[in-house]
């Protein structure tokens, strides 16, 4: 059952290559949720040792810099900017505050839910104990109609001490 998924899987990256030129086009992550986007990231690093295992040198660096885009703090990041390193002499590193700032930032520009949450979640990949990603998600989650989800952001931005005054009514109705 996993070779099938692999297969596919392999087929979307290489397909995605062409249609997605600039891996910092983050436009072209939105949809997916950290746990897709790790998962993705892992696939482009295997995609890029398999095209430089095949000599194409330039299909590998980008398939390299997407893994390190997709998910920058996972593990497959770590090690795509190592082979970055040792095969291109190029260096990308991971700034978590950078990151953290970029996902925030996004969240907020953007007008879907469903993106928003992704970029919220991105973001709470990195600080978790953020009461303003916190926040912003459990926002973005109540405007989507999924309430627990929103419950339970909530409830953790207030933990983490996001100041209660600043909760619109809307909000605080789920809490009581």
């Amino acid at each position: 059952m996993r070779k099938p998924l692999f297969y596919i899987l392999f087929f979307t990256v290489l397909t995605s290559i062409s249609s997605a030129k600039n891996p910092k086009d983050y436009t072209f992550y939105d949809d997916l949720s950290p746990a897709k986007r790790k998962e993705l990231a892992k696939t482009w690093l295997d995609t890029g040792k398999a095209f430089y295992s095949a000599g194409k040198k330039n299909q590998a660096k980008a398939s390299f810099l997407f893994s390190f885009y997709f998910y920058p703090m996972g593990s497959s990041s770590k090690e795509a900017c190592a082979l970055l390193k040792d095969y291109f002499n190029e260096t990308l590193s991971y700034n978590s505050n950078q990151f953290f700032t970029i996902y925030m930032n996004r969240g907020k520009q953007l007008s879907k839910n469903s993106k928003k949450v992704n970029n919220y979640l991105m973001a709470l990949e990195i600080k978790p104990g953020d009461p303003d990603a916190n926040y912003e998600t459990a926002k973005a989650y109540f405007d989507s109609g999924d309430k627990e989800n929103a419950w339970i952001y909530l409830k953790k931005a207030i933990k983490y001490g996001y100041d209660t005054k600043k909760i619109p009514q809307k909000l605080n109705a789920i809490i009581q």
